[in-house]
């Protein structure tokens, strides 16, 4: 997984009205905790921290201050109640020799089969929870979808993972599906309908030629 440097400043752990006065002058309060460490308050340049988390920004080497980067996960995000004003992060340090588990983004390619026949790709889940060293974090895990027919799906223990990643979720777990439209089940009961009541006429026909033969 691509990481990303991003520069930070300490601040001193306060209440709602601290993290008001750091938004107000343009950065996002944070906190940075694990690894046995005791936590540090941070505060990020909100526009630059934003834009990383728009582009997919997991790991990221927090420069402190200029200290030297420190690896971490970007842990949580939290928003206002309408989603649009980023309030405050969460990020868990990172060791290279400890596996962690995370959510990762899946990329999906191909037309599956099934929605060519008039089926519609449902994505239920779009990410997959995995387990790694961070070191070996991949980007995303790509899906091959073009073999999915209609009333076919994928579970998570069919997906393909890099060497060295685990699945830390049920291998059950249905990721996607290709469902038939009610439209198109209706269609093809009624063509069923229209089959047998053919079928039951020939017999009827079939049955009064034999009469009038007999």
């Amino acid at each position: 997984m691509k990481v990303v440097t991003l520069k930070a400043l300490p601040r001193e752990p306060g209440g709602s009205s601290e993290a008001r006065r750091t938004r107000h002058a343009g950065r996002v309060p944070a906190v940075v905790y694990g690894e046995g460490d005791v936590p540090s308050h941070i505060m990020l340049e909100t526009s630059t921290f934003r834009r990383a988390v728009e582009n997919g920004a997991r790991v990221i080497d927090l420069d402190i201050d200029g200290g030297g980067a420190t690896r971490v996960l970007l842990k949580d995000l939290q928003y206002d109640a309408l989603g649009a004003k980023l309030l405050h992060a969460d990020f868990l340090r990172l060791s290279a020799d400890r596996a962690i588990e995370l959510a990762v983004p899946l990329e999906l390619f191909g037309t599956p089969a099934g929605v060519q026949q008039g089926g519609i790709l449902t994505m239920l889940s779009g990410t997959v929870a995995l387990r790694c060293l961070p070191g070996d974090i991949p980007e995303n895990i790509t899906v091959d979808v073009t073999g999915l027919e209609l009333g076919s799906s994928i579970k998570a223990g069919d997906l393909a993972l890099p060497e060295n990643v685990g699945l830390a979720e049920d291998a059950d777990e249905v990721l996607l599906s290709v469902t038939v439209p009610r439209g198109l089940k209706d269609s093809d009961e009624g063509d069923d309908e229209d089959d047998a009541e053919g079928e039951g006429a020939e017999g009827d026909d079939a049955a009064k030629d034999a009469e009038s033969d007999g």
